[in-house]
């Protein structure tokens, strides 16, 4: 009878032993976490009724049609920064999701996609090192428009530990505007020298965080003045022309505007051109009062040299 009630206490004792090690591993089996798993959905892609959707016109809908390389940050549901990491351009290819495993929480992710699309040559490092979930992720060169375009995402998710793990998917969504200016001029001789296009300092953002804020960088004066610039055509143009027929037509990247700009200077345009069969230098001013840039919208700008 002693030996039957010894093994019954052993029997008892392993079943413990096994339920607390089940409950140690966690539901998905590991000791470290729930499983999630992050997918994502076609990008928002599209330029309002523009069939060109970009400066190189790289087309699709996917993040490996679309996107250069990926970064993203994880933060607790204080701001603290949990991981930081970026699927590079040699590694988009083939990548299908992102997987993690973490504890039982609140969770927030932040996405930030480089774009293939480029809207400028010689295209330099704008993603900046962070160190919060408020640090300035992208600035681009002050003065200039955005060389890559720019899609970004955030969510908000709970880690519950379920047995089947979290899953859920985000939609990258296009940050920025697309410039498209057109110069027409009917005279034989037309010589388009060049156009600069200045923006107020404050109209246009340069910078994006973490947290999907867009902002203006007022650390950057320079002495250059308080616009924007965007010189075309001007010694070794960034950005080339195209021609059609007695249009030019040149399209680029700019952050989207803050608010409805209420200073007394108004955005405008400047064109340097010749005419005529000798050759006359004209400079050609236009005001650009309400101009507005506004993300995954095209921003359209004729000026009609003939009027």
């Amino acid at each position: 009878m002693k030996r039957i009630l010894y093994y019954l206490c052993m029997a008892c004792l392993l079943v413990a032993c096994q339920e607390n090690e089940e409950m140690w591993q966690g539901n998905d089996g590991t000791s470290e976490g729930t499983r999630v798993t992050v997918r994502f959905s076609p990008v928002q892609a599209y330029y309002g009724e523009v069939a060109s959707r970009g400066v190189d016109d790289v087309q699709g809908s996917t993040i490996q049609e679309l996107l250069y390389r990926l970064h993203y940050v994880l933060t607790d549901c204080e701001g603290n920064m949990l991981e930081h990491d970026t699927v590079t351009a040699e590694e988009l290819p083939g990548f299908t999701s992102l997987n993690l495993t973490l504890p039982l929480g609140t969770y927030h992710l932040y996405v930030l996609g480089e774009g293939l699309n480029e809207g400028f040559i010689h295209v330099n490092e704008e993603v900046q090192a962070i160190d919060s979930d408020s640090a300035v992720w992208f600035r681009n060169i002050r003065f200039q428009p955005v060389r890559r375009e720019l899609f970004y995402a955030q969510h908000t998710f709970v880690v519950e530990g379920t047995e089947a793990g979290t899953s859920f998917s985000v939609e990258l969504q296009r940050q920025v505007g697309m410039v498209d200016l057109k110069v027409k001029c009917s005279d034989e001789h037309f010589d388009l020298l060049g156009v600069t296009l200045m923006i107020p300092d404050g109209y246009a953002g340069n910078t994006l965080s973490v947290d999907g804020k867009v902002a203006f960088d007022w650390s950057q004066t320079n002495g250059t003045g308080y616009f924007w610039t965007k010189n075309i055509g001007y010694g070794n143009a960034p950005i080339n022309w195209e021609e059609e027929g007695s249009t030019y037509r040149t399209r680029f990247f700019m952050l989207p505007t803050l608010a409805d700009y209420e200073g007394e200077q108004a955005p405008w345009l400047m064109c340097t051109y010749l005419t005529g069969a000798n050759g006359n230098l004209f400079n050609k001013e236009v005001s650009l009062k309400g101009l507005t840039i506004a993300p995954n919208q095209v921003t359209s700008i004729t000026l009609d040299l003939d009027k």
